[in-house]
Formats: structure tokens, C-alpha cells, sequence
């Protein structure tokens, strides 16, 4: 009798709790709302300036941004001061990098800032539609779901100067205005537009929202609705920007810019693994288990859940948002997992989507008043929450600096370097990464003729970048070299 009377105690206890913790998001939501989001500025901006260019993609980009500020050419993308025709990406997220380098200066906030932003900028995005259609507690656990996932803000896009925070940013906004094309058929049109700006910030990955957006107005039925005019402005809104872009840069150099991101970036990404970028078919399954585990854990649970108590009303009055998402996680997924090359980056677009659910999933659940089901969800979503939170910070604080990228810093663009040439013996040689701090932190031009180069160049103010070793200190105190910039690994040197 008593043990039993205990047990009705605590389970009304706990109800209470729970009905508490409900109203409490409800009353509060922007406030909490607004603590998500300094999280997430801490994740994104927390020692983003230091010196630690990653080689490829970032450096690619700072380098092609610079070379177009430089030129006063944003159309065309140089490396090295010659036409770029390895990286073979319209100039949308160059010009975000360009704009940072013109606001914060050459360096690597400068870089990384507006991917950051970009990526606030979804958070909030993500907030306000699952709000609008699920309420406020779906909302805030969607956003802790999406603010968290390690590979968006550690690898690739949120801090780094790639352009997939951009692509992200324009592919949700594509996927968000389908849905709301039951308001009007201007989000349709919208759809179209952003699809574009995605294209013209990554190529032929955008290629995958047209299927999604073909597949939702098939699956929901409302391709019985569009007319001849829908598809023309759809058409305009979606491929107009492009043939503008494509327009403006055919003058250069014609039709080989073109031809090589149809021949490589297209068609031999997909048939072949270039580059060694290669796995087997559960390739982007194993990365989302692994980088993103307690989420993805807590969403199969949770769909399952949603299976075994969802109702037939329910489906048919949420039809249209759910096709989209489910589109949304399956055309990417099941797109990049049949072609050869493979990235992890590659299904970025999945996360927005997967953390919406989670939201969505888990907040119907715990409204359900089942205790043990609620109790057990809320300590589920702090738990994946507090792990993807303390794993991010983790990574955060022990990336440091590159020395051979902060031996450039005590230059600081000082005008008697500036366009000095500068040479690095073969052992440094000129890495993607190497060659950006160059231009960031010295305003140089790099040169890859190596210590013979040096000695025959005539300049004043050329440089040579050497280890710091013996056989080079003696080296520089034969020849009456003058240091002028050092660290523990590596000094620069001027005649």
C-alpha cells in the first residue's frame, strides 16, 4: 500500500515536471532561443582567426577571392595568377569571402566570417518554420539538433572559408519556400531563384533540389495544378541568373571554363573516384552514425515511435511537409551515395532537414503525456545535446596554429614587401595553404624556383622562407642575409 503510494507520488511528480518544463519553453522561447544562438556563436567564432588555413578547398578559395579583389575581376577566378581551372565553382561564395576580406581585412576571420553567419542565418530559419507549423518546443529542439552537429561546424563549412555554408543556406531556403508554396505560387518561383544562387555557390550539386522539387509536386499531387506560366517563370527565377552569369563570362575564355565543369565536375566526379575521394555504399550512412551518433539515434527512435502511434488524419493534414522533408533526406543521400566520388560534405544538405525532424519527432512525443516516453525523450535530447556540445568545444580548443603559415604574420602587409617576391626551399614547397597566408599576412607573390631562384632574383625585398635548421643558419650568415620574421620551425629572410 505504501510502496504503491510512493510510486503514484513520484509519477505525479514527475508529470509535473514535465508539464512545467513545457510551459517554461513555451513562456520563454526567445529567451532560450536567443541562448541557442550565442552556443552557437561561441561554436562558429571562438578562435576562428588563427593562422590554421586547411589545404584544398579553403585555401582554394581565400586564393581565388584574393586574386579577383585583387584584379578588380569577380567573374573570373585566378590561381597563382593564372585562370583557375581546377576549382570550377561560380563566383557566389567567392564574393562572400571578397566581402569578408573588404570588412574585417586579410586574415582568416576575414575568410571564415559570413560561412559563420550563413550558418546562423539557417538557425534561425530553421527556428522560425518549425515554430510556425510545430510549435515552440520542436522549434528549440531543432535548433539545438542542428547547432550541434559537429561536421556543420567543424569540417568544411561553419568556420572554414568553403563555400558549403552558402550552398547550405541557399538549398534549405529552396526546400523551405516548396513548402510554402501552398500560400503562393511565388514560393515556387522563389524555390527556383534560390536553386540558381545554390548553383552559382557549388555547380551541378544543386542539381539535386530540382529532383527534389520535381518529386514533392509529383508525390503531393500538385503538378495537376501547374500551368504553362508556372513552369516559364519557374524556368526564368531558376535558369536566368545562370545564363546571365554564364553570359558575362564567356567573353574571357569562352566555352573551356564551361566544358570543364561539365567534363570533370560533372560527369567524371560522377562515373569515377577522382582524386582517392572513394567508399563503398554505406559510405555517407557510417559518417552520419559517427559524426552525428546521439542525434541520429535519437531520430530513428523517435520515427519509430512516430510510426507506431502516428495517425492517418495526422499524415494527411502534415502531407505536404512531409513529402518535402523526406525528399529533402533521401534525394541527397540516395544521389551521392551512387556516384563514385565521394566527400562526406557532399550530403551536408541532409542535416537541416534531419535536425528539423528531430524536433518535430521529439516534441510530438513528449506532448503525448505518456511519462516515461516524455521523461525519457527530454533527458535523450539534453544528453545528445551536452555530448555534441562538449565534442565540438573539445575540437575548438585544441586546434592551433600552422608555423609556417604564422611566419608571414609579423609582416603585416608592410609596404616594403608588398608584391615581394618570395621564394621556399623544396622542402617547405608551396601548399594551397602556405600560398594564402603569403598573400593574407605579407601581400606576396610566391614564387616556386626555391633557394637558386632567390639568389639569381635582382630585388631588393625578395624573401626566402627556409627551416629552421643548422644547415640554414649557416647558409644565411654566409651569404649576410637579414632576418626579418621567425618561430620555433621556420625564419624569412631578405637580402
Amino acid at each position: 500500500m505504501i510502496r504503491h503510494w510512493n510510486e503514484k507520488k513520484t509519477a505525479d511528480f514527475l508529470n509535473k515536471m514535465v508539464v512545467h518544463l513545457i510551459a517554461f519553453v513555451e513562456r520563454y522561447f526567445y529567451l532560450l532561443a536567443a541562448i541557442l544562438l550565442i552556443i552557437e556563436c561561441i561554436n562558429l567564432y571562438y578562435r576562428i582567426d588563427l593562422a590554421n588555413i586547411y589545404d584544398w578547398d579553403e585555401a582554394r578559395h581565400g586564393v581565388n577571392a584574393y586574386e579577383m579583389l585583387n584584379r578588380n575581376n569577380y567573374l573570373v577566378n585566378f590561381y597563382d595568377g593564372a585562370p583557375d581551372y581546377w576549382n570550377l565553382k561560380p563566383p557566389i561564395s567567392f564574393w562572400f569571402v571578397i566581402l569578408g576580406y573588404k570588412l574585417f581585412g586579410f586574415n582568416t576571420l576575414g575568410l571564415r566570417f559570413f560561412s559563420g553567419l550563413s550558418m546562423i542565418a539557417l538557425s534561425v530559419l530553421l527556428l522560425l518554420f518549425v515554430k510556425s507549423r510545430y510549435g515552440r518546443l520542436a522549434a528549440l529542439i531543432a535548433c539545438a539538433a542542428f547547432i550541434s552537429c559537429a561536421p556543420l561546424v567543424l569540417e568544411h563549412c561553419g568556420r572554414s572559408g568553403d563555400p558549403d555554408a552558402f550552398y547550405l543556406l541557399f538549398f534549405t531556403l529552396s526546400v523551405l519556400c516548396l513548402i510554402k508554396v501552398k500560400q503562393s505560387p511565388w514560393f515556387f518561383y522563389l524555390s527556383g531563384l534560390f536553386f540558381s544562387f545554390a548553383f552559382l555557390t557549388k555547380s551541378w550539386h544543386a542539381f539535386s533540389l530540382l529532383i527534389i522539387i520535381g518529386l514533392f509536386y509529383l508525390a503531393s499531387g500538385r503538378v495537376k495544378l501547374l500551368r504553362v506560366k508556372h513552369y516559364l517563370l519557374f524556368a526564368l527565377f531558376a535558369i536566368f541568373p545562370i545564363i546571365l552569369w554564364a553570359a558575362l563570362r564567356y567573353p574571357f575564355d569562352g566555352t573551356k571554363f564551361f566544358t570543364g565543369m561539365v567534363q570533370y565536375d560533372l560527369l567524371k566526379r560522377s562515373s569515377s573516384a577522382i582524386e582517392g575521394h572513394t567508399g563503398d555504399k554505406y559510405y555517407y550512412l557510417n559518417f552520419i552514425m559517427q559524426s552525428y551518433t546521439y542525434w541520429f539515434l535519437l531520430l530513428c527512435s523517435t520515427f519509430t515511435a512516430m510510426l507506431a502511434t502516428g495517425k492517418r488524419a495526422s499524415f494527411e493534414r502534415n502531407k505536404q511537409e512531409i513529402i518535402a522533408l523526406a525528399c529533402w533526406i533521401l534525394v541527397p543521400f540516395i544521389l551521392f551515395s551512387l556516384s563514385k566520388s565521394k566527400l562526406y560534405w557532399y550530403i551536408y544538405p541532409l542535416f537541416p532537414a534531419m535536425a528539423a525532424c528531430i524536433g518535430i519527432f521529439s516534441a510530438h512525443l513528449i506532448k503525448l503525456k505518456k511519462l516515461s516516453l516524455s521523461v525519457l525523450l527530454i533527458l535523450l535530447v539534453l544528453f545528445s545535446f551536452y555530448q555534441s556540445e562538449k565534442m565540438i568545444l573539445r575540437q575548438v580548443k585544441v586546434r592551433g596554429t600552422t608555423d609556417v603559415q604564422t611566419v608571414f604574420q609579423p609582416i603585416d602587409r608592410n609596404p616594403n614587401y608588398k608584391k615581394a617576391h618570395v621564394f621556399a626551399e623544396s622542402s617547405i614547397g608551396w601548399s594551397q595553404s602556405t600560398h594564402l597566408a603569403a598573400l593574407l599576412y605579407g601581400d606576396l607573390v610566391p614564387q616556386k624556383t626555391g633557394i637558386a631562384g632567390f639568389t639569381k632574383d635582382r630585388r631588393k625585398n625578395s624573401l626566402l622562407l627556409l627551416e629552421k635548421k643548422r644547415a640554414n643558419e649557416k647558409r644565411v650568415n654566409e651569404a649576410g642575409y637579414r632576418t626579418i620574421a621567425q618561430n620555433k620551425k621556420y625564419f624569412l629572410v631578405t637580402k
